[in-house]
Formats: C-alpha cells, sequence, structure tokens
C-alpha cells in the first residue's frame, strides 16, 4: 500500500453529489448491455489525475492498477492503493480519485443489469460488488492486460457484434476478479444468495422509507425467517445488520456531503425521533453526528 497523503479532494458544500454517465458526461439512464472500458490515464490525466466525487445510478466500477497508485474516496472512507489493486466500487457509491501522475491501468464500467444477468448465471458472481473493495492481487489473479485491452477495442468500435464480444470478454474478466477476490470461493450459490440479493435491491430502493426487515421479508414474498437465515448464510450478517449499515452509510453521506440537519437526516431515514437516529449513529460510530460531520467536513478523520 502507497503512504502517500490523500490531496486533491474538495467535499461539495451542498447536497447535489454531480451524477454522472461516465465521468463528466451528462447523466442518463444506463443500457440494458452497457459495458465500457478504457485507460485510467484516457479520462484522467486531462483532469490533473483527480475525478472529484461524484456517482454512477447504475453503474459499477472495476479498475486494475498496473503502475502508480493513488487514493479513491468511497462515501466516508480514503482507500489507497498502488500496483496490483484491484478496485470494486458498486453502482451508487459516492466515490473519486487522486491518482499518481502517470498512473498505469484499465476501469471497466457495467451496467447493473449486465450483473444482474451474469450474477443469475452464477449467483457466486452477486457478491462481486457487494460493497467498496480494494484487493491486492497478484499478477497471476488479476485480468490480463490483454484481455483488458481487447475490451477496450471492443467497447470503443462499432464493429458487427461488438457488443456481444465485449460481453464474452467480460464475462471472463468478472470471473478472474472474482477468483482474485476469492468472492466465488466464499460465496454461497441458490436461492439464498438470489434472495440476499434482492433484499440489498430492496433496501436500496426503500433507503428513506423505514421499513423493517418484516416489511422488506413480506415485499419479497418470504418470512423474516427465511430471510434472516439467508443472510446469515451468504454473508455472515444478520438482516438486521445489513440494514441498518447501508442506514448507517447514507446517514454518513448526507453528514458529508449534504446540508441538512442532523434532525433532517434522521427523518430523512425513516427515524420518527432524532434522538433515536443520534443514539443509532453514536453506537455505530463511536461520537455523535454532529461531531462526525465536523471532523469529515474539516478534512480531518476519514480524509486526513
Amino acid at each position: 500500500m502507497l503512504a502517500m497523503a490523500a490531496t486533491g479532494f474538495v467535499l461539495p458544500a451542498s447536497a447535489a453529489i454531480p451524477h454522472f454517465a461516465l465521468y463528466g458526461e451528462p447523466r442518463a439512464p444506463a443500457q440494458a448491455r452497457f459495458v465500457h472500458a478504457e485507460t485510467i490515464a484516457s479520462r484522467s490525466a486531462p483532469q490533473n489525475w483527480i475525478l472529484r466525487v461524484h456517482r454512477h445510478a447504475d453503474l459499477h466500477h472495476l479498475l486494475v492498477i498496473d503502475a502508480g497508485g493513488g487514493v479513491m474516496t468511497a462515501e466516508a472512507q480514503q482507500l489507497r492503493f498502488g500496483v496490483g489493486a484491484l478496485l470494486l466500487v458498486p453502482a451508487g457509491t459516492v466515490h473519486g480519485f487522486t491518482f499518481e501522475p502517470d498512473t498505469q491501468g484499465h476501469v471497466v464500467t457495467i451496467a447493473d443489469t449486465v450483473m444482474q444477468r451474469l450474477a443469475g448465471a452464477d449467483p457466486g458472481l452477486s457478491a462481486l460488488f457487494a460493497e467498496v473493495c480494494v484487493l491486492d492481487a497478484s499478477a497471476e489473479e488479476l485480468p490480463s492486460a490483454a484481455l483488458r485491452d481487447a475490451l477496450v477495442t471492443e467497447t470503443s468500435k462499432a464493429a458487427p457484434l461488438a457488443e456481444l464480444a465485449a460481453e464474452a470478454l467480460l464475462q471472463l474478466l468478472v470471473v478472474m476478479a472474482a477468483r482474485a477476490g476469492a468472492a466465488y470461493a466464499t460465496a454461497p450459490v441458490g436461492r439464498a444468495a438470489r434472495l440476499v440479493a434482492r433484499y440489498r435491491m430492496s433496501i436500496e430502493a426503500q433507503v428513506s422509507a423505514g421499513w423493517s426487515v418484516a416489511a422488506h421479508a413480506a415485499a419479497l414474498g418470504v418470512t423474516p425467517a427465511r430471510l434472516r437465515a439467508a443472510c446469515v448464510t451468504v454473508t455472515g450478517s444478520s438482516a438486521i445488520a445489513l440494514l441498518q449499515a447501508r442506514l448507517l452509510a447514507e446517514a454518513q453521506r448526507q453528514l458529508a456531503y449534504g446540508d441538512r440537519n442532523i434532525a433532517e437526516i434522521g427523518y430523512a431515514l425513516g427515524f420518527d425521533d432524532p434522538a433515536y437516529f443520534s443514539r443509532f449513529f453514536t453506537r455505530a460510530c463511536g461520537v455523535p453526528p454532529g461531531i462526525w460531520r465536523r471532523l469529515h467536513r474539516a478534512g480531518t478523520g476519514a480524509l486526513a
């Protein structure tokens, strides 16, 4: 890992975190079969190697670092990476990058509909973009540069059957990434994994509705007991822990990037009592939300 300071990030003063298709391009719904690959330098070098915090509603990122390194901002975290790193950024994540000049590697952008289709063929792949991750992998484990270059070629030209060729290359790349991260080996396959994937999607869709585990289970057409058992089997965490983790991540996002006061954030996340929201946040983070906000807005704590 790199021993370098994180620089170059400026937190937005308001809740308007930029939404893009690809970085710097106007937001638009991703096409059902959208896959894109490019070198890191092609987009980052013209931006002085800094891609400021932003998000994509329905696009996942997979980055492979061949030379150089940098720091990734992911929600309230600062994650350092160097040569041989594999970075996984799920759709919807607020993220940004400060790359070392002349960093080499690739970034592959995948529509969520494409990943869902791949996970349908093998539910073990559903774990690949379960959370932000920086993996240190050997050269033998990483998707090869030749494979990534071929994907760049197929996603940047309008040749006959280019879309089909790109999906074939992507499938191989995703399998190699899953093996490198041991996601395939550790994620149980079958109905439990599919149920947990649907549960995560339900949480995302209802993050501001204040739904309980029982409410999500009812919407998914299963009993709360079955949902709880599936979560423990697939993730090792309870259903309520997954729900609370997502609420906490959203609270941190709004505290770090938004203008709402603490009570408004609590109400927006379905908490009827601001005091209960404050206790929930303090138990999870060790400090009250007001202090957490001051630390992160001031550029200390996780942004140091």
